[in-house]
C-alpha cells in the first residue's frame, strides 16, 4: 500500500458508492479551489527546495499544505455524511464517520 500502485489499488476497494459521489455544484466548487491553492502551496515548497532556502522554511510550507489537505479531507467527509444522513443511507454514514474520527 505504500507505492503509488499500491495506493490505488487499497482507494478502489474502499471505494464509496457511484450515487454516493455526487457533490453539489456549489460545494464542488469550493473544493477545487481549495485543492488548487493547496497545489500553489506545492509549487511553492517545491521552488524552495530547488533554490536551497532553509530546512525551516521548507517544513513549515510543508506544515500548512498537510493542514490544508486535512481540512479538504474533512470537509469532503462531512459533507458526505450530511447526504448520507439525509438520504437514509446508515451504513454508508457509519463508516464515513469512523473515517473522520479515525484521523
Amino acid at each position: 500500500m505504500h507505492t503509488p500502485r499500491g495506493y490505488i489499488e487499497a482507494m478502489k476497494a474502499q471505494a464509496i458508492k457511484p450515487e454516493a459521489q455526487s457533490h453539489p455544484t456549489r460545494e464542488k466548487d469550493v473544493i477545487v479551489k481549495q485543492l488548487k491553492r493547496i497545489r500553489g502551496q506545492l509549487d511553492g515548497v517545491i521552488s524552495m527546495y530547488e533554490s536551497e532556502r532553509a530546512c525551516v522554511d521548507i517544513v513549515r510550507q510543508v506544515a500548512a499544505a498537510r493542514s490544508s489537505l486535512g481540512r479538504v479531507a474533512r470537509d469532503l467527509l462531512t459533507g458526505e455524511a450530511n447526504r448520507c444522513s439525509k438520504e437514509r443511507r446508515i451504513s454508508d454514514l457509519d463508516d464515513i464517520l469512523k473515517e473522520i474520527f479515525r484521523n
